[in-house]
Order: structure tokens, then sequence, then C-alpha cells
């Protein structure tokens, strides 16, 4: 291919950059969508979960997303989280406890199966870990996905969504815990996780501090003592 000078050389590098990066958008925009079909088929048995169900997957998804922008995440990163997201809870489609590892191990299979990259396959599977609660996490992905999937701590809805939790853990997952043992463990939880990101941090601090004063004045007005440290025995409850 022949330029007649520089400036017609760079303009159809450019032209064909702008035509390959367009075709790898449309591509991954088709496999994300792909992905999130097989996630909510597989969450179809816990669709009427009270907690986690396709709206809670959903809204993670979204809220990964959004924060993920906010962080500029961009290209293989933010599809990364994004794919993170959408199989973060497709455990439960195979047992309520320890969910997090089946899940990774769905998503792993259902990856490789699409020839996905190895390498990113495993960031996927750290960032789907890093929903277990009270996980370290290190990664901005990690950071994101842990805010997006606690998004609830910090919303006006979080005491109602903290019910349908209970509810769930004693109807779906057969836990057999007092109301004291719950509230006691989700004031610890509101009071020590702290959202990592400024985007979170910006719309969602204050109205975390509004929802623990409401859950201690609960614990407090039913007789119950609050704890001197956070309490780590329900360790899956998220």
């Amino acid at each position: 291919m022949c330029f007649a000078n520089e400036k017609t050389f760079f303009a159809s590098w450019e032209k064909i950059w702008y035509n390959v990066s367009d075709t790898y958008l449309h591509s991954m925009d088709g496999f994300i969508e792909r992905a999130k079909t097989y996630c909510l088929e597989l969450l179809e048995p816990c669709k009427d979960y009270p907690f986690h169900n396709i709206h809670h997957t959903m809204n993670v998804w979204v809220r990964a997303h959004e924060i993920g922008l906010a962080e500029w995440l961009t290209g293989e990163e933010l599809e990364n989280l994004e794919i993170a997201a959408l199989f973060h809870d497709t455990g439960f489609s195979g047992q309520y406890s320890n969910n997090e590892f089946i899940g990774a191990k769905i998503a792993s299979e259902w990856l490789r199966k699409e020839w996905f990259p190895e390498s990113r396959i495993e960031i996927i599977l750290h960032t789907i870990m890093a929903t277990v609660l009270f996980s370290p996490v290190q990664t901005i992905s990690e950071k994101i996905i842990q805010d997006a999937d606690l998004d609830n701590l910090g919303r006006v809805d979080s005491f109602d969504r903290s019910l349908a939790l209970l509810t769930e853990m004693r109807t779906v997952g057969k836990k057999d815990i007092s109301d004291e043992a719950f509230w006691i463990f989700t004031h610890g939880l509101i009071s020590n996780f702290h959202f990592h990101t400024p985007y979170e941090q910006k719309l969602r601090n204050e109205q975390q501090e509004k929802n623990r004063e409401i859950v201690e004045k609960y614990i407090l007005q039913n007789g119950w003592k609050l704890p001197e440290k956070v309490i780590h025995e329900i360790a899956h409850i998220k």
C-alpha cells in the first residue's frame, strides 16, 4: 500500500485503528450479553429468593459498571469486572453456603469453553472471590465489586434489605439464627465496612452512618447489648 504523504498515511492508519477498535468493542458487548444470558438462566431457580435473586445480580452488575467508569476503568479491566459481577452469585444455583467458590468454578468452566484468555480468567476469579465477606482486597476491580455488592449498606433501603436477607437465610439457607444474633452482626458489618472507591464514599458514606444509627437504635430498643468488637461467626451471609 502506497501513501502520497505522511498525512495520508496517518489518516489511513487512524481509520484502520478505529475500525478494529469498533469491531472489538461490538464483539465484547456481544460476549458480555452472552455471559449475562448464561448467568441469568443459571439464577432462574433463585428468582424468588428474598435477597440473592436476579435483581440483586443485575444491581451489582450495573453498579460495578457505573463505579468502574467513575474510576476510569476501560477496555479489558472494565470487561473483566462486568463478567465477575455477572457470575459472582451464580454459586447460589448450586448451594447456599460458600457459594462464592461455586460461582468462581462456574465462571471458570464457562469462560474456558469460550476460549477466554487464561490470564484474564484468573483475574475474574480473584474478583469474584472478593465478594466473600471480610475478604481483603488489593486490585481496583476487587475494591469496586466489593463496593457494588455491599452497596445496600449505604442506601436508604438498607434496613428492608437486611430484613429480606434474614428471611432468606432462614427459609432458603435453613440457618437457625436469632434476631439478636443477626442484627448485632449487621450492626458490626455496617460499622466496620468502609467503601473503597471515592465514588461510593461520596454517594454512600452519609447514609451508611444513618443506617448504622438505625440498627443500633433497633438493637437497644430490643434490650440487646452491643458487642465491643465485630462478630465474625456469621461469615457468609453477605
